[in-house]
């Protein structure tokens, strides 16, 4: 019977700490978006599904520049992707401007 009275404990008491992290992290501030307009281009290109060659192409920039973009913008967001870094910029710039 003891047991039972400890895991009951136990999962009300993570419970509540779940709700209380859910709680703190409606109130924190969102990671403000600091992409140039450059690095914002690309991002947009690359949602277009564009690869490096063509952004390179459109924007009249060298391959290897688009390449240092990339690696910027997916520092900047935290990604290691093209499709995360397109999910993260659009998801963080809903009702704001890229730049």
């Amino acid at each position: 019977m003891s047991v039972a009275l400890n895991e009951r404990a136990f999962d009300i008491q993570l419970k509540t700490r779940a709700q209380a992290m859910v709680q703190a992290m409606t109130f924190i501030e969102p990671v403000p978006l600091s992409l140039t307009s450059r690095e914002a281009d690309i991002v947009r290109l690359v949602a277009a599904d564009l690869c490096n060659k063509q952004i390179a192409d459109r924007l009249q920039i060298s391959e290897w520049t688009v390449g240092t973009h990339m690696r910027r913008i997916f520092a900047k967001l935290g990604v290691r992707s093209r499709a995360a870094m397109v999910f993260r910029a659009m998801s963080l710039m809903e009702g704001r401007q890229l730049v």
